[in-house]
């Protein structure tokens, strides 16, 4: 991955047109908070008290000419138990993905972390926003959690006691990601939002993740 963002940040001939305020800086360190949400497992669920908590971030972003960037980014599932989060859920970065209670099911997918690179284009809107249309790989690891047996209690009826086990793995996939930032203090400083879509092979417990996100960055 960080051979493909050295090849992609190459310099890049510069075309005509430029974004007159943010134009003159060619970096970007950006931080991101926000959540994630999986369409075919869960209804979506919107936490009131804290709406962009669940998931945080930090990129960093390179200018290659007046349209063109090339951008890495690290987020992580947040396992911090914030003020609600006991209210929510007994798990923090914990999704549940089955309760079909099968042998080797996996139940339960907890504290990923993922890194992309992605190469953008960037839509000027006008002196003070733009929007970002970009699409990169990602590489994701966490934990894993499989059912290995249920056990009924031969004393007390319905109860029953539930055995697992955890295993750590990694998946490659894309990541299409449209941004939008608005742009402060001579384009120095730039707030906005994120969505981005990301699709892992080998990844069973979901067709996709999307991500709904927050941020704020410095220009330099």
């Amino acid at each position: 991955m960080l051979g493909l963002f050295c090849f992609i940040t190459l310099p890049v001939k510069a075309q005509t047109g430029s974004f007159e305020s943010p134009g003159r800086f060619k970096n970007a360190i950006t931080l991101l908070c926000g959540n994630y949400y999986f369409p075919d497992l869960h209804s979506f669920e919107w936490n009131v008290i804290q709406p962009f908590s669940e998931q945080f971030g930090l990129s960093y972003s390179r200018r290659l000419n007046s349209n063109f960037s090339a951008t890495i980014c690290y987020s992580k599932w947040n396992n911090f138990l914030l003020p609600n989060d006991r209210m929510i859920r007994a798990r923090p970065a914990t999704i549940s993905v089955s309760n079909e209670m099968t042998r080797g099911e996996l139940l339960r997918r907890q504290l990923y972390k993922s890194c992309d690179a992605s190469f953008d284009y960037n839509y000027v809107l006008n002196k003070k926003s733009q929007i970002k249309i970009g699409v990169g790989i990602s590489n994701t690891i966490g934990v894993n959690e499989y059912l290995d047996s249920v056990v009924r209690s031969a004393v007390v009826p319905d109860v029953s006691f539930t055995y697992t086990h955890k295993e750590t793995h990694s998946y490659w996939g894309v990541v299409p990601v449209v941004s939008y930032s608005y742009f402060v203090f001579n384009g120095r400083v730039n707030a906005g939002a994120d969505l981005k879509a990301r699709k892992y092979w080998g990844l069973r417990s979901s067709s996709v993740e999307v991500d709904y996100v927050l941020h704020i960055g410095v220009n330099f």
